[in-house]
């Protein structure tokens, strides 16, 4: 255990500390303010000048451009925030540019070798951080400090602080100035203007001339003609320019006329557009912002077909279809399939007649290819356009037309093949032969004996057809008159009938009409009078035959005498 004596002797042991000394300690202050003072001006500066230059860039920018709404507020409120970050910079100063005793003692000692690391030391050994050695005398340590105060009397610490930093801070800062100065002198009847719109006022820009309208960014197809147009108002000169920068880095300026018939309007077009490009125009003194026009090319069909599938009872089998052979059957389906040269957003078929629209239906696993089905209807089509729209928003232009041609299912052919007299004279209770025959391409589905009264009232009696619809019907019919219409007819009656064939088309009213024959109701008596009449005339005919027969022998036989001369023989008769 320790005793007191031990203690002490322990303190006494302990390295010696110099005193501090209160004029290095001044010197210190003074070179510590002054290198704050000088960082803080030149940041200040800095961020002085960077804020009157982003403001009059603003307003430069605005006065050229004519700078939308959105664009001076996003601007005016992106240089507030830069121009609020410099300052916090500048006043950060005040806390960051703070140096030491020693890092300053150190550049005193950089610049001043005179003093020979006493001044170092002098503060180290105030602060107990020197090593000084064991029993070293206090006198000496005192003695270090002395020097250092006298050497600091013939010194200036503050002389570490440069100040060229802030002179060209100060020199940058004036010269934004000077620069903020000219532009509002000359531009002193613009600057309260300029002013208001930079805070956000929605004022118009006093000119001699001022473009009232231009085209914004656009997007078109290559090989686009671009029309643009501008209007403007105030002093108008006769020509403008308009300035082309394409993609490809080629510039170009073309000239704008104005448009005799409209005053103040100028035009101009750039045919077959290649690529994208930017514009402006300049009217007198005023210019429009540049403006994008992004040239896309268009998409465009690259194959296009239709599979038809026919009705059921046609027994056709599928057939397939190209541009120009669109030759659809009623009553089928059509599937058209096409295949575009970009991925696809929206397709569709535009029909010419009745201007309905069939939308297509995009494949997922290749959005280049897309199909719809369309029902064929009994109506003539005419045609279709195609209408695409790809993935960029971009649409086709083909103005092509796809002819559609409806193929006719034609009624079956029906003919009464007898009675051949148009009008025939019966009796009440006559029974009348009707021979009669029907052909279709697809076969006959139904034939009906139908008649008409003169009081208006129908009938109908139907005919056999044999099983599987058969294409071609021959048939003959006993008709009992009696029997089939109803009240029987009357003397003095005219009935007209007909026969009709439908085929197996049960979506369009395909029915076949023969010619319409007469029956005229007469008395037993005027029948037979009416037979005798027809005998009649048939062994008159016999006659008229006969006789026409005997005609042409003689001339015969004259024609083949003087073919022969005088002394050519007669015929015998059996010759």
């Amino acid at each position: 255990m320790d005793t007191p004596q031990a203690q002490r002797a322990e303190v006494s042991a302990a390295p010696p500390r110099a005193r501090r000394s209160r004029a290095i300690a001044r010197s210190l202050a003074a070179a510590r303010r002054r290198l704050v003072g000088f960082e803080f001006a030149r940041r200040l500066a800095l961020a002085s000048a960077l804020a009157l230059a982003l403001a009059g860039a603003l307003m430069l920018a605005d006065w050229l451009f004519e700078l939308p709404l959105g664009a001076r507020r996003t601007t005016f409120w992106s240089g507030a925030a830069l121009a609020v970050a410099a300052l916090a910079w500048a006043f950060s100063a005040l806390v960051t540019a703070r140096r030491d005793d020693e890092e300053i003692a150190l550049m005193v000692e950089r610049r001043e070798p005179a003093f020979d690391s006493r001044l170092i030391s002098a503060i180290q050994f105030a602060r107990g951080k020197a090593a000084v050695p064991a029993g070293a005398p206090s006198a000496m340590l005192h003695s270090v400090v002395e020097e250092a105060e006298g050497s600091t009397r013939r010194s200036t610490f503050t002389a570490v602080a440069d100040p060229r930093g802030a002179s060209r801070a100060a020199l940058a800062l004036l010269a934004v100035l000077a620069a903020c100065g000219l532009g509002a002198f000359l531009g002193r009847g613009l600057l309260p203007v300029l002013v208001q719109r930079a805070l956000g006022a929605d004022l118009a820009i006093p000119r001699e001339t001022r473009i009232v309208d231009s085209p914004g960014p656009m997007r078109v197809g290559v090989g686009d003609t671009v029309d643009l147009a501008f209007a403007a108002e105030g002093v108008l000169p006769a020509e403008a320019e308009l300035e082309v920068s394409y993609q490809s880095g080629r510039d170009e300026t073309l000239t704008m006329v104005q448009a005799g018939d409209r005053p103040g309007r100028y035009f101009a077009v750039l045919e077959d557009v290649p690529e994208s490009f930017t514009f402006r125009a300049r009217i007198n003194d005023a210019t429009t912002p540049p403006a994008e026009v992004t040239a896309l090319p268009r998409p465009e069909v690259a194959s296009l077909g239709a599979r038809q599938t026919y009705p059921a009872f046609t027994g056709l089998p599928p057939s397939d279809h190209a541009p120009g052979d669109f030759a659809l059957f009623p009553g089928g389906e059509a599937v058209f399939t096409l295949t575009a040269s970009a991925p696809l957003a929206e397709a569709k078929l535009a029909f010419i007649d009745g201007g309905t629209e069939l939308p297509l239906a995009i494949d997922p696993a290749d959005p280049s290819r897309a199909s719809a089905a369309l029902r064929v209807p009994e109506e003539e089509l005419g045609g279709f356009t195609i209408a695409l729209r790809d993935r960029q928003g971009m649409e086709s232009i083909d103005g092509s037309v796809y002819r559609v041609t409806l193929l006719s299912d034609l009624a079956p052919q029906v003919r009464i093949t007898y009675p051949r007299r148009t009008e025939e004279l019966v009796t009440r209770r006559a029974r009348v032969r009707v021979a009669y025959e029907a052909t279709d391409r697809f076969g006959v589905a139904s034939a009906n004996l139908r008649w008409l009264r003169e009081d208006g009232s129908e009938g109908e009696l139907a005919l056999d057809v044999p099983g599987g619809a058969p294409k071609a019907l021959e048939g003959e019919l006993d008709w009992d008159l009696a029997e089939t219409i109803e009240g029987g007819l009357e003397e003095g009656e005219t009935l007209t009938y007909w026969i009709e064939a439908a085929d197996q088309n049960a979506s369009a009213a395909n029915v076949g009409l023969s010619e319409r024959l007469r029956l005229a109701v007469v008395t037993p008596e005027e029948k037979r009078a009416d037979l005798l009449g027809r005998a009649s005339d048939a062994i008159g005919n016999v006659g008229e035959a006969t006789a026409d027969q005997e005609r042409l022998n003689r001339a015969l036989e004259q024609l083949l005498r003087a073919a022969g001369g005088p002394d050519a023989a007669a015929p015998t008769p059996d010759e």
